[in-house]
């Protein structure tokens, strides 16, 4: 009967852990997304209502108007009347001349005060369809207009005005009289209908976000507030999905060749350093969430990838004293393999020359067994070894002259030599060669 090992069984319990992390937050995405659904739902519900209080104040300041017309009327029918009923009592069989320019002028100021109630009505754009002025009498020798007399048959109007309005055409609306609404965070299908409404003519580009639900509209041209033509195009930039991929499979690889697909693919990723006294994989893949084959989304999701490493404490580094150490952990890097796998490359206490030096020195430290860290320093600093690949590839016989040759460059003493034999050297060179 078989046995399961802690070590797996927390291993095991780790990516199940982190598997579960990772559906939380596709849970929490898509929450995130309803959220923003409804707020939109209600940010229009408030505009449309706005738009019927609007729409309910202009009707009773068309119907104030209206009235205000109505009374208009009734006074220049009683003035006619007036005028009728002082005609009526002008004796004489030559009747009473009258200047027609006076009396066409007095018709016109009366006709452009009524024209100057007509403006203040709502927004809808009118013009004058026809005036037409006539009298009932007779144009003397002199150019006069002779009205009748009393004894005559007074006729039941001294002349007829006849105004007629309509709302003007398309080709005669001013071109900037549709003013662009602001669009942003309504639906696709809502600000199509409002600029069909408009007379527009709309192109609609699509981006690839989550951060809106699909359909939301993410911008316009022209924006909210410029003046528009009818028939002009308005251009429309809507969220849209994007289509997931595939998680690469990257179990067994060596993390520098995982860091390399996943930057070639675009893909955001973050490494978790595994602590472990041996193992057979060391500084490859031994976990990854989400799982190969996996759905996921560039925008939104990351890869998370376990190595394991051997356990080194970060004060393992040969010129590592506790402060540093101290200003290292501060920064969540407590051991060497998390300062492998750490985006950082300098703290302010030292260089990023020593800081990539210290990065070196821990890959062979936690790679390569039996190996401390003044062997390490030698190596990376009087050796020049930048990492495990290049240990492999090395002559040990010529590495240890050149190291031999080169301690001066480290803080080591030469009494350190003794042990920093050209055997030891032979099985790091084999023992890299196997990684």
């Amino acid at each position: 009967m078989s046995r399961i090992s802690p070590s797996d069984e927390v291993k095991r319990v780790r990516e199940q852990l982190a598997q579960l992390n990772f559906e939380l937050k596709t849970v929490t995405a898509e929450r995130d997304q309803l959220k923003s659904s409804l707020e939109s739902i209600a940010a229009e519900l408030n505009r449309m209502s706005r738009m019927a209080e609007s729409l309910l104040s202009e009707r009773a300041v068309l119907l104030t108007e209206r009235n205000n017309l109505l009374d208009e009327v009734a006074r220049l029918t009683k003035d006619r009347d007036t005028l009728k009923h002082h005609l009526q009592e002008v004796e004489g069989e030559q009747g009473l001349p009258v200047d027609p320019g006076t009396l066409i002028a007095a018709m016109q100021y009366s006709v452009q005060k009524a024209t100057s109630q007509i403006t203040k009505l709502s927004q809808t754009p009118f013009t004058i369809a026809g005036l037409d002025v006539s009298f009932h009498g007779m144009i003397s020798r002199d150019g006069k207009v002779v009205l009748p007399s009393s004894n005559r048959l007074i006729p039941d109007r001294l002349g007829t005005i006849s105004l007629s309005i309509r709302p003007k055409s398309s080709s005669e609306v001013s071109s900037n009289s549709v003013e662009m609404p602001n669009l942003k965070n309504t639906t696709e299908e809502l600000a199509i209908e409002l600029l069909h409404g408009l007379g527009a003519t709309v192109e609609i580009l699509k981006k690839d976000t989550l951060e809106f639900p699909q359909g939301t509209i993410l911008g316009q041209d022209p924006q909210p507030g410029t003046h528009i033509d009818k028939g002009a195009n308005v251009r429309i930039f809507t969220a849209k999905m994007p289509p997931p991929i595939l998680s690469p499979h990257l179990l067994g690889e060596r993390f520098e060749d995982a860091r390399r697909s996943l930057e070639r693919e675009g893909l955001k990723y973050y490494f978790i350093a595994i602590g472990v006294e041996k193992s057979e994989r060391l500084g490859r893949v031994v976990a990854q969430v989400p799982s190969p084959g996996s759905q996921l989304f560039k925008e939104r999701d990351t890869i998370e990838l376990d190595i394991e490493f051997l356990f080194r404490p970060i004060e393992t580094l040969g010129n590592m004293d506790r402060t540093l150490g101290g200003f290292l952990r501060a920064k969540g890097i407590s051991t060497l393999g998390d300062l492998i796998v750490s985006p950082l490359t300098h703290i302010d206490q030292v260089s990023e020359t020593q800081f990539l030096l210290w990065k070196r020195m821990a890959r062979l430290l936690v790679l390569i067994t039996n190996m401390d860290g003044n062997a390490a320093q030698i190596l990376v600093v009087a050796g020049d070894i930048l990492d495990e690949q290049t240990l492999a590839q090395a002559n040990p016989e010529v590495l240890h002259a050149s190291c031999e040759k080169n301690i001066s460059k480290t803080n080591i003493s030469m009494d350190y030599l003794s042990k920093f034999t050209i055997e030891k050297i032979r099985n790091w060179v084999e023992e890299a060669k196997r990684l």
